[in-house]
């Protein structure tokens, strides 16, 4: 991640380890596609498991494309390891789909393109095409029903925000999934992405 921009926020993290970035620019310099070494950097799961004991950890949040830090594709074999360590172990796999969702990867989603289902997923922009502030999270039934099905006394789920689920933001989400289902715009960057990978990698 951007160690610069969580640093001031440290000592408010406390108990969040986090695992090595996979840029890797001496190996994966102008690759076509998904970078074809790095898959093994998702094996420092496994050391924070042996340090910390998996039933204290109770998630891994990755972007399927890491975004700001220069939208690096994950290697080839990387995600798919992440969520076998998770399974493993039982440890939720979170994807923030921010950035990657709603067609931005040619798929709907980047766990679609990528081939690996999370447990939980995180949206946002995309969903109103960034014209009014909304974010949503996508969860597996076992989730779902794990916060849906507790004790009688209990909320369902007890957690919410002045302007949660407000008319506005769900109109213009309304609005957006119509306009990606009318112009056939979730997969549409996977119609265009050999011509745009060609354009690309004649500049070097």
């Amino acid at each position: 991640g951007m160690v610069a921009n969580r640093k001031m926020f440290g000592s408010l993290l406390a108990g969040v380890d986090h695992i090595r970035h996979t840029h890797d620019p001496a190996r994966n310099a102008f690759s076509v596609g998904m970078p074809q070494h790095g898959a093994e950097l998702a094996d420092d799961l496994e050391r924070l498991v042996a340090l910390h004991d998996a039933s204290t950890i109770a998630a891994v949040i990755v972007e399927p494309v890491a975004g700001s830090t220069g939208v690096l594709i994950p290697p080839q074999g990387y995600l798919q390891r992440l969520r076998e360590i998770c399974d493993k172990h039982g440890i939720l796999l979170i994807f923030d789909e921010v950035i990657t969702g709603f067609g931005r990867t040619g798929n709907p989603f980047g766990a679609q393109t990528f081939g690996v289902t999370p447990d939980l997923m995180t949206v946002a922009k995309g969903i109103t095409n960034g014209c009014v502030p909304m974010g949503a999270v996508f969860a597996q039934q076992k989730i779902h029903d794990a916060f849906m099905t507790g004790p009688e006394h209990l909320i369902e789920f007890f957690h919410g925000y002045t302007y949660s689920a407000h008319p506005l933001a769900c109109a213009a989400g309304l609005a957006t999934l119509d306009t990606y289902a009318d112009g056939d715009l979730l997969t549409r960057a996977a119609r265009m992405q050999d011509e745009f990978a060609t354009a690309l990698h004649s500049l070097r």
